[in-house]
């Protein structure tokens, strides 16, 4: 990152050395300086097919997908059957929520035999909308034989387990999984991090001290473990009229690096002895800041931010937002192992590359999660997935209470919000609520003996 920023006043006229750097911005998490840069390179070269198909996956990342759509016709304008513009609108109409429609399109578009990596990535991206999977879960295969980079080779495992799992050959379907997770396994100490997180326990149960001036501010954070319910909790609550959302941001992340907790055990903040409440304020203002503006808030809307890790800042946030509420969101350990297990994460958390340590880490987050339900009863709310989508029409209105805002029909069909889900979970968060997902592990029971020989050790009921 650092080289394109020093040589970028002598290249700025370089259209292929801007792509680089734009590529670079998104992996620094700037996607708006990325997008402003590929677009003075496509100044440069406007019938650049590769810079439109660039230009349509920052779209997409930003949640524009029509855009995108229209970005990446514009590429097979300017140059018929490139195979990656036709991955990129597929990718985007997929996330509009129009798979049927993209999978049509692509059948027009392509041939269903083609031995193009994009190509037969586009049909597995599709691959629930594909009658026949046969052709598809065979390219996948033969692309993995060839494939020597990492990366694709971990992409292609995961995409053959999901095509395994809709054929429901789920020991075949597994066993992808596994070697795809074995690939880029990374250590996770799973008897460091629950020491920790008791020594967490331990430094906040005086309760946390109030910083009274930010009173007037009522966030609401929905955390948990990734794939317990989140996504679906704060789409739920984005269709309320006075709230808006912001997804999963790093904003409380950035503000425990001000106080310096940055070296100490994964960024959590152990107590608040000795800062100064000024600085706290001010610190506060700055996190909600920074979620409205994520969130797009107008007027008096509340906030949320659904960055499930947050669960372990929530005496921070208690600390910053006396009258801020917390979601617990709670699912069977079992099903959300598996589901991070199958889950091709962007982010960097190892411990979902193994069942044992995901589950520890799961089994950390419920122990921590009822200490903070006991230690603040009328800020943190557990809430079950299992009960919230099997009995929608009492737990939504009972959720609504529990932060304060009064039912709204609207909540009942958050799919029908316009709004952008980003995170892995945006099939369910974008679709009417269904049970399919309760005990989803039944299947793979037989692979998931590592997770529940955790939840005996731990006293976490298999029920």
């Amino acid at each position: 990152m650092q080289i394109y920023q020093e040589i970028y006043p002598l290249v700025v006229r370089d259209a292929s050395v801007l792509r680089l750097y734009a590529i670079a911005l998104v992996g620094a998490g700037k996607p708006k300086q990325a997008f402003a840069t590929i677009d003075k390179a496509i100044k440069l070269e406007p019938m650049n097919p590769q810079l439109r198909v660039d230009r349509a996956r920052l779209l997409t990342d930003l949640g524009r997908y029509p855009e995108a759509v229209v970005e990446t016709d514009r590429a097979l304008a300017q140059q018929k059957g490139f195979s990656q513009a036709i991955h990129a609108r597929v990718v985007a109409m997929r996330r509009m929520g129009e798979s049927r429609e993209a999978y049509e399109w692509l059948l027009a578009a392509t041939d269903e035999n083609s031995e193009d990596s994009w190509v037969i990535d586009s049909y597995a991206e599709l691959a629930s909308e594909v009658d026949d999977l046969g052709p598809i879960l065979g390219a996948l295969q033969r692309a993995l034989v060839n494939e020597k980079e990492l990366t694709s080779r971990v992409s292609l495992n995961y995409k053959i387990g999901d095509v395994l799992h809709r054929l429901k050959r789920y020991d075949e379907a597994f066993g992808a999984y596994d070697q795809a997770n074995e690939l880029r396994r990374t250590p996770f100490d799973t008897e460091l991090h629950t020491k920790h997180t008791r020594e967490l326990m331990e430094s906040w149960k005086a309760g946390p001290p109030t910083v009274e001036t930010n009173s007037n501010l009522q966030p609401i954070f929905v955390t948990g473990v990734p794939r317990s319910g989140t996504s679906l909790v704060e789409q739920i609550l984005s269709a309320h009229s006075n709230v808006a959302a912001a997804g999963e941001t790093v904003a409380v992340a950035k503000a425990a690096q001000k106080l310096g907790v940055a070296m100490k055990p994964y960024g959590y903040v152990f107590g608040l002895e000795g800062q100064d409440e000024s600085q706290l304020a001010d610190m506060g203002e700055m996190v909600v800041k920074g979620i409205e503006k994520l969130a797009g808030a107008q007027g008096e809307q509340r906030v949320t931010d659904k960055m499930p890790e947050n669960i372990m800042q929530v005496g921070f946030l208690a600390s910053l937002f006396p009258r801020a509420k917390f979601i617990h969101c709670i699912r069977d350990i079992r099903d959300v192992c598996l589901s991070c297990y199958r889950q091709e994460f962007s982010g960097f958390l190892p411990y979902t590359r193994d069942l044992t340590a995901c589950a520890h880490y799961a089994a950390d987050v419920a122990e921590i999660g009822q200490f903070w339900h006991e230690l603040l009863p009328d800020q943190v709310y557990p809430l079950h997935y299992s009960e919230l989508v099997q009995n929608a029409e009492t737990e939504i209105p009972a959720l609504l209470d529990f932060v304060g805002l009064p039912m709204e029909e609207d909540c009942l069909r958050h799919h029908e919000s316009d709004r952008t889900v980003r995170t892995a979970s945006f099939e369910q968060a974008t679709q009417p609520i269904y049970t399919d997902a309760i005990a989803r592990w039944r299947p793979y029971e037989k692979h998931l003996q590592p997770v529940v020989d955790v939840m005996r050790e731990r006293g976490i009921g298999l029920n």
